[in-house]
């Protein structure tokens, strides 16, 4: 799948290389894709001769959802990798809730810029200009606003959040367990501080960090996709707040990684101890009829 011409002309060199060689992944997988759905028909014609034949067709209609999620996500990569290099108005046009089609950004490309130009007018009168604070000597400098004095309206999110929607399948939960613990986590975790730090004696305030213009952009882009997702949320400050320091990493493939550093934040948070079990004694309690999955904590 090629990137929309319009776009693909104001790319930088490295975006572009790092992009071919995403296409060069997805048109392997799409080939797979269509190999799977050639087998998959012969098996349906087939389907009551070959042993265990309804079982296969299950099977292979998985493999090809499966393969077609993962050309998704690579679509979703791929947008997030080009959105750093497009104008802060148009970093909607990345977002995961736009569909693709024959090309990344969708063959109504010009339609939406021009949406876009409009809103973003109608949004630059109504939002009042953020807050930031100027300190020290270097005035190229500037500290990150904080989150509730951002601009969001140029953020447009899909209405179905990712973050927090395990709370919306809680009536599932409850068919597996009736245990208090795990169904008061599904529905919403509260984190356990020590009675000292309810009390505020603990709390503290960070010292405003700075960054430099192009750290700063790749905060604000970060923050955004963590907005979309439902991952956090615009607040206000408030007694006895604590706010915690936050930096960037690079990764290998050329972005980044919003890190929240939580070390100060975590002494006043309960301790309880636990043992990880290991990936010996997992595969040791299943059963035929398991399902195992791998998770990210």
């Amino acid at each position: 799948m090629r990137v929309n011409q319009l776009i693909w002309d104001n790319l930088q060199p490295n975006t572009r290389s790092q992009d071919l060689r995403f296409q060069k992944v997805q048109t392997a997988l799409i080939k797979g894709i269509a190999a799977i759905v050639r087998t998959t028909d012969t098996a349906l014609a087939h389907v009551t001769t070959l042993p265990a034949g309804k079982e296969i067709v299950e099977s292979m209609t998985d493999a090809i959802a499966l393969c077609a999620h993962a050309n998704s996500e690579l679509n979703i990569h791929r947008k997030e990798l080009i959105k750093p290099d497009l104008h802060k108005d148009y970093k909607h046009l990345c977002s995961a809730s736009l569909p693709s089609s024959s090309q990344l950004f969708g063959d109504d490309l010009s339609k939406q810029v021009k949406d876009l130009t409009e809103v973003n007018k109608v949004g630059r009168k109504m939002a009042r200009a953020p807050a930031y604070s100027y300190q020290g000597r270097n005035r190229n400098i500037r500290p990150r606003p904080f989150l509730g004095e951002r601009q969001v309206s140029r953020t447009f999110c899909h209405s179905i959040k990712i973050g927090g929607r395990l709370k919306q399948f809680i009536h599932f939960w409850e068919k597996l367990t009736s245990d208090k613990f795990i169904l008061e986590t599904i529905a919403g975790y509260k984190i356990e501080f020590k009675p000292e730090a309810i009390c505020g004696h603990n709390w503290s305030r960070n010292p405003e960090t700075k960054f430099n213009d192009k750290e700063q952009c790749i905060i604000d882009s970060e923050i955004d996709k963590l907005m979309c997702k439902g991952v956090i949320e615009v607040t206000q400050h408030c007694q006895g707040e604590f706010i915690s320091p936050i930096f960037i990493c690079a990764k290998k493939d050329g972005s980044h990684r919003l890190i929240l550093n939580l070390k100060e934040l975590n002494t006043n948070v309960e301790y309880h101890h636990f043992k990880m079990e290991t990936l010996q004694l997992a595969v040791a309690l299943m059963r035929p009829g398991c399902h195992m999955a791998s998770i990210d904590l």
